[in-house]
């Protein structure tokens, strides 16, 4: 009589972080339904189906995965990223309970979607030992407020920080110098206080994005100052605004930035001295136009000039973008410029598609 010999699956061997690799590329629902396979993958499917939480309270699942995190030690050992998304008070607080039971340092990655201001929300987030640890903090909508941004600029591994800068009254009065690399804010309008957190995160920044519907030609100049002084190591600035800034305080302010790598100006920040002052070291240059509400014309002449510098080697120039450019057959002696320097150039619209010149 024959005996049945079993030969394991090939994949039973796969190990464990190959396997939640894999099924992190899987739909959910497809990755639980693994899980029923064999004791290995149900722990690789546990693994890449708790690693990073997409928590929106307005989805009628919620309330089963907070039970789930609640009730599961091994489930909140997996945790590692955390996407919450807080659109009412309805629900109350109970509904984030589990966030406080995960281990101590355990998440380096935090997004927040606030509609609502919620103080005590934003204390349980900045409160929980599971969070000491995050690296990365996105907050949306009303989550800051005066306390919250000390508390996330206190946190002592932060390394980026995007979030909607709010009205402050008074100092930031930071007790720890922050040790940022990114920051990106949005703010209604230019403040002492986001000067002072310019000041304090300067030294180590390398990546700054601020987003302004105006810059009056006293907080351009407060900006420019501030960067120039205090940013030495920023390799990638963007600064936009909604309506055109009043004075193009990115003529100078690029020639004390040694180590300026992108470059994205918005309406009114520049001219085209700019492109005469630009750095060497800049390879992408990001420049939105506009020829109507009374904008100035795109400085064709400039810009090949700046794409020629690239072509014979005294600038590394390597990608060029307009924005926003109503007269895009304007560019034409733009595109053919880039063409012979070997500079990659593209004409993109409020939505960044790609369109042709």
């Amino acid at each position: 009589m024959s005996r049945l010999v079993f030969h394991p699956s090939p994949a039973q061997y796969c190990p464990l972080d190959v396997l939640a690799q894999v099924f992190s590329y899987v739909a959910r629902p497809d990755v639980a339904r693994a899980s029923a396979v064999c004791s290995t993958w149900a722990h690789a499917a546990r693994f890449a189906l708790y690693t990073h939480i997409d928590f929106d309270a307005t989805r009628p699942s919620t309330s089963s995965l907070a039970s789930a995190l609640r009730s599961s030690t091994l489930l909140r050992s997996y945790v590692r990223r955390i996407k919450l998304t807080y659109a009412s008070q309805k629900a109350g607080m109970a509904l984030y309970d589990w966030i406080p039971l995960i281990p101590a340092d355990a998440i380096y990655s935090l997004e927040v979607a606030q509609a609502h201001r919620n103080d005590a929300f934003a204390r349980l987030l900045l409160d929980a030992p599971g969070l000491r640890a995050v690296r990365h903090l996105t907050a949306h909508g009303a989550f800051a407020s005066a306390s919250s941004v000390r508390d996330c600029l206190a946190l002592p591994c932060l390394e980026t920080l995007s979030m909607n800068f709010p009205i402050l009254s008074g100092p930031l009065e930071l007790k720890t110098r922050p040790r940022l690399r990114r920051l990106s804010l949005s703010a209604l309008s230019y403040s002492s206080q986001l000067s002072e957190l310019l000041v304090a995160v300067g030294p180590t920044l390398e990546h700054f994005s601020l987003h302004l519907p105006f810059l009056p030609p006293p907080d351009a100049i407060k900006l420019a100052n501030t960067l120039a002084l205090h940013t030495p190591h920023l390799r990638h600035l963007s600064i936009q605004t909604f309506y055109k800034a009043s004075i193009p305080f990115l003529d100078t302010l690029v020639c004390h930035l040694p180590a300026l790598v992108s470059l994205h100006g918005g309406f009114g920040t520049y001219s085209n001295a700019l492109l005469y002052n630009l750095p060497a070291t800049v390879q992408v240059l990001q420049l939105q136009s506009h020829w109507t509400m009374g904008f100035s014309p795109f400085p064709v002449e400039a810009a090949v000039a700046a794409v020629t510098r690239a072509r014979i080697g005294h600038s590394r120039l390597r990608r060029l973008e307009v924005l926003r450019h109503d007269h895009r057959s304007e560019l034409r002696e733009v595109e053919d410029a880039c063409e012979r320097a070997g500079v990659e150039f593209a004409c993109l619209s409020e939505d960044r598609n790609e369109r042709p010149v």
